[in-house]
């Protein structure tokens, strides 16, 4: 049979390098997002300028005075001032974009060099303390290089926003010109009538430039929006790069173990022995034991020790009728804050250690990064709860995501949380492993 050729084959696409590789996975995704400008607020209708155009300087106002109508400056300033606030300083902003570069390109070079040398040393070791260290040497190259992706992805994160900065101000400074193109026409106006028109100018200038502030105002709110979507996604490179450097520093300090002291993560910060419920210094939020009587849903939080965002997790609990106390903050040596609250469902319950995570993007891959995260805080013992309400979550992609999340702790023998806990996007609350059955 002939084939027919306006019938498409598929094509093979090769994995990523890093396809598997969960941490430098997260930082490819991100810097992928960032690079398709799918941060971009839909309401500028713009593509990033690029660095030079923040070096751009043109001044339109400057043209009034070839007309000697200097006045009409004066109605001009909303718009460029505007022009001013976005100027910045782009020899320094293409320095920190280039600091990143550089940073990155140093990793990589290290990171081929570590390769070389094991090559190089261990070329003719055979037997398992041979393997053991070609296996220890290539985390180490594969951390190096995680590092440099991450520095990368900042150096993207900083020059779309410094793009998309200098695109928005090309559209003030050519609305600016455009208004100062008509102003110049109702000065004519003025010479040519020897000023008698001068109270139509002025009610022409104002309705003029009011209604030119106002669409210069939507694209500083449509830029000022994109700019705070960039914000997680440098919070969260950060989170990884952190990461990164804590693997570096277990693996090149091997007697220090998991750095834990054989805690349970669950109970990391706890006294070894736990004070008892009526004790005085018995802490709800702190330690284990069933409140019998002192048992009331809802949450306990005199201290006001919840964030808001967390806040409104607890209360979600709270609805359910459970009682929920907030734990007091001990970060641990792994930089993390311990797990948020102490959940208790019933009198007899003697609670259970539960870390919060508010979701700041949908899909899967969000839901799967902050169980595994918060399975590192809570432990085989302890409960995340995710709220996805402020994403639209849906239950597909939840569900989704805790498999990706099983699949990736059992590939790397990363600690689960014993149970997961997800509130969707229309406030239903479904769990996992699921025990309806």
């Amino acid at each position: 049979m002939t084939a027919n050729p306006l019938v498409a084959t598929a094509t093979d696409t090769s994995p990523s390098a890093w396809a598997g590789v969960w941490i430098v996975e997260d930082i490819e995704l991100i810097a992928k997002g960032v690079r398709n400008g799918s941060w971009i607020d839909g309401s500028l209708g713009v593509v990033s300028a690029g660095l030079d155009a923040l070096a751009f300087v043109s001044d339109p106002v400057g043209a009034l005075l070839q007309y000697g109508v200097a006045w009409l400056i004066e109605h001009v300033k909303p718009l460029s001032e505007a022009l001013d606030w976005l100027a910045g300083d782009p020899a320094q902003i293409t320095a920190y974009a280039q600091t990143w570069r550089n940073t990155a390109v140093a990793l990589r070079d290290e990171a081929a060099e570590l390769a070389r040398a094991v090559r190089a040393d261990v070329a003719g070791w055979g037997g398992a303390a041979g393997a053991s260290y070609r296996t220890w040497s290539g985390e180490q190259q594969q951390a190096v290089t995680g590092l440099a992706a991450g520095a990368e992805a900042m150096a993207a994160i900083t020059e779309g926003a410094a793009g998309l900065v200098a695109a928005v101000r090309l559209l003030v400074r050519d609305a600016i010109a455009t208004c100062v193109s008509r102003l110049i026409v109702y000065a004519g106006e003025l010479v040519a009538t020897a000023g008698l028109a001068t109270p139509l100018v002025v009610e022409q200038v104002t309705t003029l430039v009011a209604s030119w502030a106002a669409r210069i105002a939507r694209l500083l709110r449509g830029l000022l929006a994109s700019l705070r979507r960039l914000l997680p996604q440098m919070r969260r490179i950060a989170e990884l790069i952190e990461k990164l450097k804590r693997t570096l520093e277990r693996l090149q300090s091997p007697g220090r173990g998991s750095g834990r002291g054989g805690e349970p993560p669950g109970r990391r910060g706890m006294k070894p022995r736990e004070p008892t419920p009526g004790s005085p210094d018995f802490d709800p939020g702190l330690h284990h034991g069933p409140l019998h009587g002192d048992f009331r849903p809802g949450v306990s939080d005199p201290g006001g020790l919840f964030e808001p965002k967390e806040r409104v997790i607890a209360d979600r609990l709270g609805e359910e009728g459970s009682m929920v106390h907030p734990r007091e903050r001990v970060d641990d040596v792994h930089k993390q804050k311990n797990p948020d609250a102490m959940v208790r469902v019933d009198p007899a319950d003697a609670g259970v250690v539960t870390e919060f995570k508010t979701l700041v993007s949908s899909g899967s891959t969000s839901v799967r990064r902050n169980i595994v995260e918060a399975g590192e805080q809570a432990g085989a013992d302890g409960t995340a709860v995710l709220d996805g309400r402020g994403v639209g979550l849906t239950e597909e992609d939840a569900r989704r995501g805790y498999a990706r999340a099983l699949g990736q702790a059992r590939a790397h023998q990363q600690q689960m949380p014993g149970r997961v806990r997800i509130i969707l996007g229309d406030n239903r609350i479904i769990s996992f492993p699921d025990q309806s059955g």
